[in-house]
């Protein structure tokens, strides 16, 4: 072999060997999964190219992987998202004449994280010093943040503590209703607390009703870090449904998702008027005689009073079905149905936040117990209601 094949065979062989040590490095960067992330949308890990996301690879633990998390990449490497402090011009300009007149109006100014902290923090108080703590409203939502470090509200708290005090909130605006009323109507605080295990709904309830919730959906999420484990549970409901094992209804302002997903008995209603579809239903079970006599007897207080507000005997107006029909939009029929199926099977209602989140919302909750108490399916394994639909 002359000297010059040799040095010519040396080199392709160097370059080969070059390009497959950079290839095989550029995947490691691209397969190294780097540390487990989470949001509340579940748990994922990131892949990474030069520093960039370029993929979000499920966890292994989840049950369902969410979607959601395809949004990440967009949401960390955006061109519009906000990556610096900025301050209202004339707010910064003069904190003291900060010209409020202008919001909205004139542009903002960047400003290092030093100064932004140092402004906000002067604010603060000179607030506090002027007004005291009545002044400073101390919830913060900042929905996305996790963990007790990353926790915009519990920090934002830690800080306005060390400051002096602040105003908290009382309840809150997902279930702020039913927190008010449940102490006094079941003895228990929280409406999230305590719900009836997917087991058990799946092996005793004969009927299930989602009521003012959309669990396919509204369960992508979560308070915390979702794994997804109720998913599996919703593939068996659906399954029941199918094959005639379960009655399946939702009732709803609009045909959610969920109803679709288990080809439920959709019950349209009124938004605000559950609790008239409630009461009518009461009344139907008292006078056709399919409400539990003896569970009411037993374990509930203060039926009389009830019994005689929705027959009319107080007010002079029957809480029929045809006066809950004419509030509600569902009709006597489904209603008279509905009712039946609700007393002759054991039944469990899945009910979400959302009938409480109005005015006089405690009302949705409180008749929701009622109509339970009445129906005696209350203690029963996978029967009842629940609150949580998760």
């Amino acid at each position: 072999m002359k000297r010059r094949d040799f040095l010519r065979l040396s080199a392709l062989g160097a370059a080969s060997l070059q390009a497959k040590e950079l290839g095989s490095a550029e995947q490691a960067l691209f397969d190294k999964k780097s540390g487990l992330s989470a949001n509340k949308f579940g748990a994922f890990y990131v892949r990474t190219i030069a520093g960039r996301v370029v993929e979000t690879v499920p966890f292994e633990g989840d049950a369902y992987p969410n979607e959601l998390n395809n949004a990440v990449i967009d949401y960390i490497q955006n061109e519009s998202r906000v990556k610096y402090p900025f301050v209202r011009k004339s707010f910064l300009a003069n904190p003291n004449n900060p010209k409020p007149e202008l919001r909205g109006k004139e542009e903002f100014v960047r400003v290092s994280w030093e100064e932004a902290i140092k402004l906000s923090a002067k604010v603060l108080k000179e607030n506090f010093d002027k007004y005291g703590a009545e002044a400073i409203y101390g919830q913060v939502y900042q929905w996305g943040s996790l963990g007790k470090v990353g926790h915009s509200q519990k920090t934002a708290k830690r800080l306005l503590n060390v400051l002096g005090g602040y105003v908290n909130e009382l309840g809150g605006y997902s279930y702020g209703a039913a927190t008010v009323i449940m102490p006094h109507v079941t003895g228990f605080v929280d409406p999230a607390l305590a719900p009836t295990k997917w087991e058990a709904i799946l092996k005793n309830a004969k009927t299930i009703v989602f009521w003012g919730t959309n669990p396919v959906v509204s369960n992508k999420i979560a308070i915390g870090v979702p794994l997804h484990n109720s998913y599996k549970y919703y593939d068996e409901i659906r399954k029941k449904g199918a094959s005639g094992e379960m009655k399946i209804y939702s009732v709803d302002v609009y045909h959610n998702d969920s109803a679709k997903y288990f080809d439920s008995k959709y019950l349209e209603v009124v938004p605000c008027t559950d609790t008239a579809m409630m009461i009518g239903m009461c009344n139907y079970l008292y006078e056709k005689g399919l409400y539990s006599k003896e569970f009411i007897e037993k374990y509930t207080v203060g039926f009389d009073k009830f019994k005689d507000y929705m027959l009319g005997k107080t007010d002079g107006v029957n809480k029929n079905l045809a006066w809950a029909s004419k509030i509600c939009g569902v009709s006597e029929q489904d209603l008279a149905k509905f009712s039946e199926d609700l007393a002759k099977n054991d039944s469990v209602i899945i009910s979400g936040y959302a009938i409480q989140r109005q005015d006089h919302g405690e009302m949705a909750y409180w008749a929701l117990v009622t109509l339970n108490a009445m129906l005696g399916h209350i203690g029963k394994e996978g029967c009842g209601f629940v609150t949580n639909d998760g």
